[in-house]
């Protein structure tokens, strides 16, 4: 068989991931900038609110499918059932394509309700938008599950760039058309598609909805660009296994066999996902609604509290506006999560094989390989993001049509970015229980902290002197409360007792010695006008100062013993990175 048969190592097929992650959101970042300038704060809130409905039923569709063909691959590959594996790939394929159709119909059936319950009927046409890219990421989930089932994370990686790259041009270019005609239209007969607009803002404000629904159709043409990709790709790449392995494989199993083995494993992760989704839909509807309360009882103080910022916003979209700086902090919330969410996706087929073989040490190494590598990663981004969430919000945002709301937006970042461990550590804990076949044990956890997190989004976002606020805070609770259930239960039934003090205690020291340092150089910049009023001085100061903490946090890794000799002469150019670590007295 080709080499690809043994896959990537856990922490290789990560870091691809990672790599191609990282790309993807900078790409999404910068994608967002042009964006956001076109559509306005406004025509952002119509954005966010359809995906507030789209992104749950795109969980649910998604969920524990991909988890049980990587799973079932893997496991089958480990048995040498190749001739399995093809039918795997076949079965997922038919599979995901009907249930693409399915949540395609229900996100269609659906949207009209959604929008009169959120009280925005306009973002209707945002929906419609993005309702057929569920069959097209069904389908591509299907081909990147065969290959992540074979630790090939590669396929998962460039689709996931493609896509985006797709989304970028054709999303940006169709929102700058359809924003020119409507303000076109507008200057020439007061009019804005035939609806009378009497000021600049008033066109705006109708023309919001249209610009929105524009840009999220680049995301549905993303989606089929990505599916292309993949496809030409597992039907013209040669086959990864030989024709002596075909032969002496034994034969398949029958498709409803198969189709159980896939259902077994997918309906608990479907049946969790299911209610984390539900509960965000829910949740999403009290934020807005209790955004739209918050101002019908309280709006002299919210307009106080954000002063010019709300100066020139009609009260009716003041809750949409307050939504859609919420949903450009979202943008960079997700960023550090996204990354360590890779993490889980390689750990599956590895822990998997480990578990199914009884292996200990395997199974342990990979637990706590996991574990160090969620606090090493997360802990500095974390502090790096909260540090310069202002200025690299001007960096992207510096003399636009959103620049008024970067205090606002800077401010939930610095939230969400403080509590960065809590966030990322989710996903991979959740893939490691379906690994080892415990997969109703993260429903609980879902269930107690998804409650607890409508409750305090209903009382918070409902207080006119908290309002968005309180959606950033009962996420950090919710995932509190998730974080430590699973941790618990993942621990308890593989029966292993970490080293959080060199797990989690270490990496702390090192990230607040070098948060400090980080800090303090802040600051010096910030006393430089160029620095800060300055869109190539904030991003010199960016660049600088992230290499400077990333160097030091890594020095005083090796200081403490984090990492080892070991693990540096495994990374790229480690034995040239140990003998300078060695010759200044850092490595020993």
């Amino acid at each position: 068989m080709k080499k690809i048969r043994s896959g990537q190592s856990l922490l290789n097929g990560a870091l691809i991931l990672m790599i191609t992650t990282t790309l993807v959101h900078i790409l999404g970042i910068l994608y967002k900038i042009p964006l956001t300038a076109i559509i306005g704060p406004i025509g952002r809130g119509y954005f966010s609110l359809a995906y507030g409905i789209y992104t749950p039923i795109f969980g649910i569709t998604m969920a524990g499918l991909p988890v049980a063909v990587s799973k079932l691959i893997s496991e089958s590959i480990a048995r040498k059932e190749y001739k399995n594996v093809k039918k795997l790939s076949k079965v997922s394929i038919f599979l995901f394509l009907i249930i693409g159709i399915v949540g395609t119909l229900v996100l269609l059936a659906l949207a009209v309700p959604y929008t009169k319950i959120i009280n925005s009927p306009k973002t209707i046409y945002g929906i419609w938008a993005i309702a057929p890219s569920l069959i097209f990421c069904c389908l591509t989930a299907a081909y990147e599950g065969y290959y992540e089932g074979m630790r090939n994370m590669l396929p998962t990686a460039i689709t996931q760039l493609v896509d985006m790259i797709g989304k970028l041009v054709v999303g940006v270019l169709l929102a700058m058309y359809v924003s020119n005609r409507g303000m076109s239209e507008f200057l020439k007969s007061q009019t804005v598609f035939g609806i009378p607009a009497n000021t600049k803002e008033e066109a705006v404000s109708i023309l919001a909805p249209y610009t929105a629904c524009a840009a999220i159709v680049g995301v549905t043409v993303g989606t089929i660009i990505g599916l292309l990709y993949v496809m030409i790709l597992y039907h013209v790449k040669s086959d990864p296994f030989s024709k002596t392995d075909l032969l002496n494989s034994p034969e398949p199993e029958t498709t409803k066999i198969l189709l159980k083995k896939i259902i077994s494993i997918a309906l608990p992760i479907l049946l969790g996902s299911l209610i984390l989704n539900i509960t965000n839909i829910i949740d999403n509807v009290t934020v807005q609604n209790r955004l739209n309360y918050a101002v019908q009882i309280g709006e002299p103080i919210i307009r106080s509290q954000y002063g010019e910022m709300l100066s020139k916003v009609f009260t009716k979209d003041v809750p949409t506006f307050l939504y859609g700086a919420y949903g450009t902090a979202i943008d960079f919330k997700n960023l550090i999560p996204t990354l360590i969410m890779a993490l889980g996706v390689s750990s599956i087929p590895a822990l998997s094989g480990a578990y199914a073989a009884n292996d200990r040490k395997k199974i342990e190494n990979t637990v706590v390989t996991v574990l160090r590598a969620i606090v090493v990663i997360s802990l500095p981004l974390g502090m790096l993001l909260a540090i310069y969430a202002r200025p690299i919000l001007n960096l992207f945002y510096m003399n636009t049509n959103v620049e008024k709301t970067i205090d606002l937006t800077a401010d939930i970042v610095i939230i969400y970015s403080l509590s960065a461990i809590l966030l990322s550590a989710s996903a991979p804990l959740n893939s490691m229980l379906q690994s080892i076949n415990k997969l109703y044990l993260p429903i609980k956890a879902m269930l107690a902290g998804t409650v607890v997190k409508i409750v305090l989004n209903y009382i918070l976002v409902g207080n006119p002197k908290i309002n968005i606020y309180g959606a950033p805070i009962g996420t950090i609770v919710c995932y509190l409360i998730i974080l430590t259930i699973n941790l618990y239960s993942l621990l308890k039934t593989l029966k292993i007792k970490p080293n959080f003090y060199e797990i989690f205690l270490k990496p702390l020291f090192a990230v607040s010695i070098t948060g400090a340092l980080t800090f303090g150089l802040s600051r010096l910049f910030a006393l430089q006008p160029f620095f800060s009023e300055n869109r190539m001085g904030i991003l010199i100061e960016c660049i600088v100062s992230g290499i400077l903490a990333i160097f030091v946090y890594f020095v005083l890794l090796v200081l403490t013993n984090v990492i080892k000799k070991s693990e540096i002469l495994r990374l790229p150019k480690g034995k040239k990175i140990a003998k300078v670590l060695e010759r200044c007295k850092v490595l020993r």
